[in-house]
């Protein structure tokens, strides 16, 4: 797609995360520019960077960067872009979280979680997110994930803009990644749990069906991608004991090699999350043809109904049941994906987002 004709528009993205940061506002952030300008080349887009601008950062031909010497992102947002979209006359600002102010405000919200389940989040961690409704009532219009997370958005932010879902999708660095094993692994049966490590991901549901499953063994280890964040209790004397005999195995961080070579060789992903925004990783599981287990919430039946296999959160012998099942079960050799996980692939990517966002802003 080659956008609505020849005449471009002038576009102003907040770029806090452009050249580090977290996935959930790096990633994002980069998937969703590059996706602009294949699909709306004609566009003039500017990006607002965290800092002064200079050639040692990873910059794109043919976008123009500005640089902010506000340090904190909430106020780079409402403050500097949209100064800058002022500056430019540029058709719209498009910032994530945090609004900025004027008619031109158009704002990518990830999720308002902590409004609607605090004891998910550390204090530090509340306070700073504190801001996001507060910016959204001087702001314009939202987008974000999914139709599950705009209602939530709509009802703890009444005063603010529209909300429109727009959807997400898979990481196109990792899906073209070249497959490395990750040091860590060596079996060659596996099942697969990623994430951040906190309460709300729900992992201690995961952790002990595998704990309690005779299945799951140091030849057939369920493996844990990830790091600490946020909110998240001890690991239990049944899960101490797995891991100390490498039933479970935690590896932290992996590249996007690595990862991709879990999600095309794991027997299944469990992602049991208690709530999310849109929940990423099934979606990546899935364009590597991995089977998928979640959490029985709306925005994975919204999202994920016909891809995947819905277990109770908080179900631990459903799950250790089903463990056994995968763990018995070889893993499919064929590339080819399911038609429904196809058009699943078509509904959820960055190219279709970014057409969403910008038929509601022209």
């Amino acid at each position: 797609m080659s956008g609505d004709g020849p005449v471009g528009k002038r576009f102003v993205f907040d770029g806090y995360w452009w050249v580090a940061g977290p996935p959930s506002g790096h990633n994002v952030l980069r998937e969703m520019v590059l996706a602009w300008k294949r699909n709306f080349p004609q566009d003039d887009i500017h990006i607002v960077l965290k800092g002064r601008v200079h050639h040692s950062l990873d910059l794109l031909r043919g976008v123009t960067y500005h640089g902010s010497l506000i340090p904190i992102h909430p106020w780079t947002a409402f403050v500097t872009t949209s100064l800058y979209a002022r500056r430019i006359d540029a058709d719209a600002a498009v910032t994530q979280n945090f609004a900025s102010v004027g008619r031109r405000s158009h704002t990518f919200v990830h999720d308002v979680l902590f409004q609607s389940n605090p004891e998910y989040f550390t204090f530090k961690e509340r306070m700073y997110l504190a801001l996001i409704p507060v910016f959204l009532r001087f702001g314009g219009p939202i987008f974000t994930t999914s139709i599950s997370e705009s209602r939530r958005i709509a009802k703890f932010n009444p005063k603010a803009g529209p909300v429109t879902a727009v959807g997400l999708g898979a990481s196109s660095k990792l899906i073209s990644a070249v497959p490395a094993r990750p040091a860590g692994i060596t079996a060659s049966r596996f099942l697969l749990s990623v994430g951040r490590l906190n309460d709300r991901k729900n992992l201690a549901t995961t952790l002990e069906a595998a704990a309690q499953s005779r299945s799951v063994t140091a030849r057939q280890p369920l493996i844990v991608v990830g790091e600490p964040d946020g909110v998240h209790g001890p690991l239990t004397e049944s899960v101490r004991a797995s891991v100390n005999r490498r039933e479970i195995i935690f590896l932290g961080f992996l590249s996007d090699e690595e990862l991709s070579w879990c999600y095309a060789n794991a027997n299944a992903l469990y992602f049991l999350s208690l709530d999310e925004g849109f929940g990423l990783p099934p979606l990546e599981a899935l364009s590597f043809n991995c089977p998928v287990v979640v959490s029985d919430i709306p925005v994975f039946r919204e999202v994920y109904t016909g891809c995947v296999r819905f277990i109770a959160a908080n179900d631990v012998d459903a799950v250790q049941e089903h463990m056994s099942v995968m763990l018995q079960s070889p893993r499919s050799s064929s590339s080819n994906l399911d038609p429904a996980i196809s058009d699943l692939m078509k509904r959820y990517s960055w190219d279709r987002m970014v057409q969403n966002m910008r038929e509601r802003m022209i």
